[in-house]
């Protein structure tokens, strides 16, 4: 599932995500969230490419635990099927 996050963030945007977000399915709406926080953590490392506030090297640290712990809850989702 990693993997398949990481590939399609490579080309999404976020609006592009909104369909998973909106969809009833639980497992749906966490790809969505899986991807947008991709999304926003590749722009967050370029961001700091440019800029060396510390703070910045904080946040893409809790927001790569939070997408940590998507991806664990989605493969243990996947797992139960």
């Amino acid at each position: 599932m990693r993997e398949e996050i990481l590939a399609m963030s490579r080309w999404m945007t976020l609006s592009e995500t909104v369909p998973y977000m909106c969809n009833g399915d639980p497992f749906d709406r966490m790809k969505g969230e899986a991807l947008q926080l991709q999304i926003r953590m590749t722009a967050l490392i370029e961001r700091m490419k440019k800029d060396d506030d510390p703070l910045l090297g904080i946040q893409y640290s809790y927001m790569k635990k939070y997408f940590d712990v998507l991806m664990d809850r989605m493969e243990n989702m996947e797992n139960v099927d």
